[in-house]
């Protein structure tokens, strides 16, 4: 049975607050495998859900239409929640979560001290009662349908790390293929069997066409066959002993069901880091308006904390992005 991992990231464009990129990892009968229609009785996608019409099922695709900035969490945390207690037990706070998923393990969050993780206690929005009823019926269709999902997983890049790598790699979007191999190549090497063969499919980073060169550096030391390098779509092949891998770079890839829900793991992990950044920027000033971190907005509110971040002695390099 061949391996699927989708990834993408969330974050990308911002100057506050933790890149984050995430990735699923599937196991299927075989690559012709249409997740969609395979799992149609408890999953539909993310356009087509509507809380009225199929309330019973859990919308995975393109998280932007599950989540608008500053909304409510509930349809992206109840989807994320659900899937994620298929592999292991939901955690109760965001540290847990993060250390729960984070691929390679993610260092202790007691570090990033401008963030208040303590305020933010999970499920935020959804009802855990429900979430624990989704959990069988999810399990059940899944395993009629000889379809396993194995687990999803984040690489959270903070904004000191995030610059360190920038000057390392050059520019943004090399940082970001580059960290992107390799959480799937991690988890290609401590999930998948060495027989079986695994199709990765990444979200395209940005207009870029050629991804050869960082598969190679990042994920293999076999020679990479180029199938096809284009605006709409990038294909790549390799063989590593027995096992066969793909790599396919797609725009719109939200469209597939392991990049939907990398997607919308990546857009919540990142929203409740955010959410505990302004808890902690806000309480300690009071009246001071939260932020997405984008930056026009990025500007104001590292001019509106600017005095209170030097008497705390809070260092540019610990909260601000570069690029």
């Amino acid at each position: 049975m061949p391996f699927i991992i989708g990834t993408d990231e969330a974050g990308y464009g911002p100057n506050l607050g933790p890149l984050v990129i995430g990735a699923t990892l599937w196991e299927v009968p075989d690559s012709s495998t249409c997740l969609y229609s395979e799992l149609s009785d408890v999953i539909c996608k993310s356009e087509d859900f509507s809380a009225t019409v199929c309330p019973e099922k859990i919308p995975i695709g393109d998280s932007k239409t599950l989540y608008q900035s500053r909304g409510s969490l509930a349809k992206l945390e109840r989807a994320v929640l659900a899937m994620l207690g298929l592999t292991t037990s939901v955690p109760t706070n965001v540290p847990e979560l993060i250390q729960c998923i984070s691929a390679p393990p993610q260092p202790s969050l007691d570090e990033k001290n401008t963030y208040h993780w303590d305020n933010l206690h999970l499920p935020v929005k959804a009802n855990r009662d429900e979430l624990a009823e989704l959990g069988p019926r999810l399990k059940a269709t899944l395993n009629q349908r000889g379809i396993h999902f194995h687990r999803m997983a984040v690489s959270v890049i903070f904004p000191e790390e995030f610059n360190r790598g920038l000057n390392a790699c050059g520019n943004k979007a090399n940082l970001l293929s580059s960290i992107t191999c390799q959480l799937a190549k991690f988890l290609i090497e401590n999930n998948v069997p060495p027989t079986e063969n695994v199709e990765i499919l990444f979200d395209k980073h940005g207009g870029r066409a050629r991804y050869a060169g960082c598969l190679q550096q990042e994920m293999t030391g076999s020679f990479i066959h180029v199938i096809d390098e284009g605006r709409l779509a990038s294909h790549y092949q390799w063989q590593e002993g027995e096992r066969h891998l793909e790599a396919k770079f797609m725009a719109k890839g939200e469209r597939y069901m392991p990049i939907g829900l990398a997607s919308m793991v990546a857009k919540y992990v990142r929203e409740l880091c955010m959410g505990a950044w302004n808890s902690f920027w806000c309480d300690q000033l009071p009246g001071l308006k939260p932020t997405a971190g984008y930056p026009q907005d990025a500007r104001r509110f590292k001019q509106d904390i600017a005095s209170l971040q030097g008497t705390l002695q809070v260092e540019d390099r610990l909260i601000w992005r570069t690029k």
